[in-house]
């Protein structure tokens, strides 16, 4: 997917003002959260399905072992998978059903997501509940 120019542009210039501004220690986490941030913008289109899918996801939690949650997580498998920021940013396949049983589903998520990893539970769940 080719990003606009206009994303390109923009990081180059915040990067290069950061640069000048920072210590090293200090840029390269700043360069992370920033990273990150370009990503969300990049694919802000996809952020509402995902809002869906964590609203989802958390109703099958609840009983991951009823038929209609089986059902639910293969539909909700299929639209996560076939997100570009999933494709770009995840090693392998997203399982809803997997993450449901676990005691650390998050924990779980990003260590298939690692661009998630730069984004705590707690700081995830505060930009979701923001989000809708």
């Amino acid at each position: 997917m080719v990003k606009p120019l206009w994303v390109i542009v923009g990081t180059v210039v915040i990067v290069v003002t950061v640069t000048s501004i920072l210590s090293s220690a200090e840029m390269s986490e700043s360069i992370e959260s920033l990273q990150f941030s370009m990503v969300t913008i990049a694919y802000s289109g996809e952020v509402n399905e995902i809002r869906i899918a964590v609203n989802d996801f958390m109703k099958i939690r609840q009983d991951p072992y009823s038929e209609d949650s089986k059902i639910k997580a293969q539909e909700l498998d299929q639209k996560l998978n076939d997100l570009e920021l999933v494709k770009t940013n995840c090693k392998n396949k997203i399982s809803t059903i997997e993450l449901a049983i676990q005691h650390d589903p998050y924990r779980k998520l990003q260590e298939n997501c690692p661009i998630l990893k730069k984004v705590s539970f707690s700081k995830a769940a505060y930009l979701w509940s923001t989000l809708g």
